[in-house]
């Protein structure tokens, strides 16, 4: 499954987190994996209590967003290129 992030940077926390929620029960996500690489636009997600594995496409502003003020919801900080080959 894939998404795209639909926050701004200056939007509330509780939003921001919303963009990482799991499709298909609605957990916030168990691990988030921001890429490692620049041109790499897309965190992967997690969620244990379901299995769902997803894609959330994210823009520059926002990758700027979470590594300055990530949601504690998703990680603090989330974790940056783990698990990209």
């Amino acid at each position: 499954m894939n998404d795209a992030a639909r926050f701004h940077p200056g939007d509330p926390v509780e939003l921001v987190a919303a963009s990482f929620a799991c499709p298909v029960c609605l957990h916030a996500p168990s691990v988030v994996r921001l890429p490692a690489e620049r041109d790499e636009t897309a965190a992967r997600c997690g969620c244990q209590p379901c299995s769902a594995d997803w894609e959330v496409a994210l823009n520059d502003l926002q990758m700027l967003r979470l590594a300055l003020a990530p949601p504690p919801s998703i990680g603090s900080p989330p974790t940056w290129g783990v698990g990209f080959a």
